[in-house]
């Protein structure tokens, strides 16, 4: 199950799967997420975090739960934040990698 996490820090941090009842999440599924064109930053292997690419330019507000959770993953990336909604999948949900049981 993927984590979806508002920028609004009032929101609570949300547990979601794909709508449409598959095991990945589509692209306009992703870019409702975030608002937008997705970048997708690997956390790990297996985990990806999905931010809007422009977030900065469209003057989406700081998420700090996602920049907290960036550090965390990838500690060479801390000074950099996160702008916006954020999706956090795994690369099955992502339609990567291989099958899940």
């Amino acid at each position: 199950m993927a984590e979806y996490i508002k920028a609004d820090e009032r929101a609570p941090i949300q547990v979601v799967s794909p709508v449409s009842g598959e095991k990945a999440f589509s692209l306009q599924e992703l870019q409702k997420c975030v608002e937008g064109y997705v970048e997708a930053i690997p956390l790990t292997p297996e985990l990806i975090m999905c931010v809007n690419e422009d977030g900065i330019m469209l003057n989406k507000p700081r998420n700090t739960r996602a920049t907290a959770k960036l550090w965390e993953y990838r500690p060479s990336w801390k000074g950099t934040s996160i702008w916006g909604d954020v999706l956090i999948a795994t690369l099955v949900e992502m339609g990567e990698g291989g099958e899940e049981d």
